[in-house]
């Protein structure tokens, strides 16, 4: 399986003079994005969504 980690776009549409190279996200985005992947490959794309929902849920009561 190929990792995809996202992409963020450093300029936005009101800057035409910045050339919008994308920029990696923060490592623990990729090291998230990585997570989620191998999660899929375990048990499934539905099940990894869902285990993602799950951690979004656990960090939003911890916070």
């Amino acid at each position: 399986m190929t990792v995809t980690v996202e992409m963020a776009f450093a300029n936005d549409d009101a800057e035409p003079d910045n050339s919008g190279e994308p920029v990696p996200l923060d490592p623990a985005a990729a090291e998230r994005q990585a997570l989620i992947e191998r999660w899929a490959e375990r048990h499934g794309i539905d099940a990894a969504q869902r285990l993602a929902e799950a951690e979004d849920l656990a960090d939003a009561v911890a916070a």
